[in-house]
C-alpha cells in the first residue's frame, strides 16, 4: 500500500505526511494502524468541537494517539474536571490522553498542597505538558528553597505558572542567581523584596548583577547606596548590558556627553534595562511634533524621566496642548521650557487649559511655560479675587504671570473650597501701575457651578 498517498487524503502535505511516517517509524508503529484508527479518533475530537485540522495537528505531534479513540472521553472528561473550559489548544489535549485519570488525579492533588490553583495549573500545562510528569521531590526542593530565601507562597505559584519549564529544566540556576547577588552584600530581607516583586528574577539565566554594579561603581557610588537603589528600583535586577550600551551610543551621536548621560541615568534609573529603540521611538515622536534634537536634549536634560513614559501618554499631552491652539513654536518652547507637564494627567491639565483660555491667560503661560505648574482652582481664585476685590484686570504677560507664580510673595488669603491661596498685596500691585476696572457681573456668580479637579 502506498501509504503516502493514503495519508495525504486524510488531509495532510506531503512534508506532514513524511514526517508522521517517521515517527511511526521511530515508535514501531504500523502505518495501517494509525489508517485503520484515524476514523475513529477524529470522530471522538470533533465531537468536541473541535475541527479536522485540530486533529490532524495534534496527531502530527504524536500520531501514536490515535488508538486513544477508546478512553478518550474518559480521560478528556477527567482533565476537564479540573482544568478546562469548553475548548483547549493542542497541549491539553495531548496531556488529556496520556495520562491515566489516577496518575493524574493524585499529581493535581500533590500540586494544590503548594497553592496552585486549577487557573495556575491550567496555564503550566498550557506551556509544559510534561510538567504532571515532574518529579514531586524537585518540586518541593524548589519551593522549599524559594520560602527559605523570603519568597511569598503567592509569588512562589507565580513563580511556576511563569517559569515551570526555565525551572524545573535548570533548577540550579535559582541558587547561582541568589548567590550572585548575595555577594554584593545583599540581606534576605533586601533579596525577598526584589524577588517578591520580580518573580521570575531568580529564574532568568541573563541576570547580570556584576554588570550592573559596575555600571553604578563607575558612576561613583558605593556599594551601600547601589543595594539602596536595587532595592527601591527591584527592575534594575533585569540589566541588560548590551541595550543600555546601545542607548549610550545613541544619545552620544546626539551630542550627549558623558556627564549628561550619567545624569539621565541616574535620575532615570530603569533606563538601565531599556533598548535602543525606546530612546528611538521617542525621538520619532517628537520629531513628527517638530522638536529638534536641541530641543529633546534639552527635554531629557529638564525630566530624564519622559522615559518612563508610553508614547501614546505623551502624545496624547502633545494633542491636548495642541487642542488649545499651542502649536509649533509656543507648542516646543512650553515642552522644552517646563518637560515636566508630561508628570500631569491628562484630565487635570485639561482644566488648566479650560480656566487659562476662558480668562484669556494663554499669553502668560507662552510668557512662562511653568505657570502650568499652577492649578486650575488656584488660578481661578487668584482671579476672582484680582478682578472682583482689587478691581484689577491683569493685561500685560507680566501681569497675568501674578496669577501663576508657584510661590508668589503674597500676604492676604483667599480661602477656596480645599485650598488656600496667597493674593498680592494691593500696594504693590498699584506701585506696577496695573490697569483698574468695574466687572458688571462678579466672576464669582459666573463661575458657580464649576468643580476643580484640585
Amino acid at each position: 500500500m502506498n501509504y503516502i498517498d493514503e495519508i495525504m487524503k486524510l488531509g495532510y502535505t506531503k512534508t506532514g505526511t513524511e514526517l508522521i511516517l517517521k515517527k511511526l517509524d521511530y515508535y514501531k508503529y504500523k502505518p495501517s494502524t494509525f489508517l485503520r484508527e484515524y476514523e475513529n479518533f477524529k470522530n471522538k475530537v470533533t465531537k468536541r468541537g473541535y475541527d479536522t485540522r485540530f486533529v490532524n495537528n495534534i496527531l502530527a505531534i504524536d500520531p501514536r494517539l490515535v488508538s486513544y479513540s477508546s478512553v478518550f472521553d474518559e480521560r478528556f472528561d477527567n482533565f476537564k474536571k479540573y482544568l478546562l473550559g469548553d475548548y483547549a489548544d493542542y497541549n491539553v489535549i495531548l496531556s488529556a490522553l496520556i495520562y491515566k485519570p489516577e496518575t493524574f488525579n493524585n499529581k493535581i492533588h500533590s500540586l494544590k498542597k503548594y497553592g496552585f490553583t486549577n487557573d495556575d495549573l491550567r496555564i503550566i500545562f498550557r506551556k509544559d505538558r510534561k510538567f504532571i510528569t515532574r518529579s514531586e521531590d524537585v518540586i518541593n526542593e524548589i519551593y522549599i528553597f524559594l520560602l527559605k530565601i523570603g519568597l511569598s507562597r503567592k509569588n512562589i505559584v507565580n513563580l511556576f505558572v511563569r517559569n515551570s519549564l526555565e525551572i524545573l529544566k535548570n533548577n540550579r540556576l535559582l541558587e547561582e542567581n541568589y548567590k550572585n547577588i548575595k555577594k554584593y552584600g545583599f540581606s534576605n530581607k533586601e533579596i525577598s523584596i526584589i524577588c517578591n516583586n520580580i518573580a521570575d528574577f531568580l529564574a532568568n539565566k541573563n541576570i547580570d548583577i556584576d554588570g550592573l554594579f559596575e555600571l553604578f561603581r563607575g558612576f561613583g557610588i558605593k556599594d551601600k547606596e547601589i543595594r539602596k537603589i536595587v532595592v527601591k528600583y527591584n527592575k534594575l535586577v533585569k540589566f541588560n548590558k548590551e541595550g543600555y550600551n546601545n542607548i549610550v551610543d545613541s544619545l552620544k551621536s546626539k551630542g550627549f556627553t558623558e556627564e549628561e548621560i550619567k545624569k539621565i541615568t541616574l535620575d532615570a534609573k530603569e533606563i538601565v534595562i531599556y533598548e535602543k529603540n525606546k530612546v528611538s521611538s521617542l525621538y520619532d515622536l517628537l520629531y513628527e511634533y517638530k522638536f529638534t534634537d536641541s530641543d529633546i536634549k534639552k527635554i531629557f536634560m529638564g525630566n530624564p524621566k519622559i522615559l518612563y513614559h508610553e508614547l501614546n501618554k505623551l502624545k496624547e499631552t502633545l494633542n491636548k496642548l495642541m487642542e488649545y491652539d499651542i502649536k509649533d513654536k509656543n507648542l516646543v518652547n512650553i515642552i522644552v521650557t517646563y518637560p515636566r507637564i508630561f508628570e500631569t494627567s491628562i484630565p487635570t491639565l485639561d482644566e488648566k487649559l479650560k480656566v487659562i483660555t476662558r480668562n484669556g491667560l494663554m499669553d502668560a503661560i507662552n510668557y512662562n511655560p511653568k505657570n502650568l505648574i499652577q492649578s486650575a482652582e488656584k488660578t481661578f481664585l487668584r482671579y476672582t479675587y484680582m478682578i472682583n476685590e482689587i478691581e484689577l484686570e491683569p493685561e500685560t504677560e507680566m501681569e497675568m504671570c501674578v496669577l501663576f507664580r508657584k510661590k508668589p510673595v503674597f500676604s492676604k488669603k483667599v480661602d477656596g473650597e480645599n485650598t488656600k491661596v496667597y493674593i498680592p498685596d494691593i500696594d504693590e500691585i498699584r506701585k506696577k501701575g496695573y490697569v483698574y476696572y468695574k466687572d458688571d457681573e462678579p466672576l464669582d456668580e459666573k463661575f458657580k457651578g464649576r468643580k476643580c479637579l484640585h
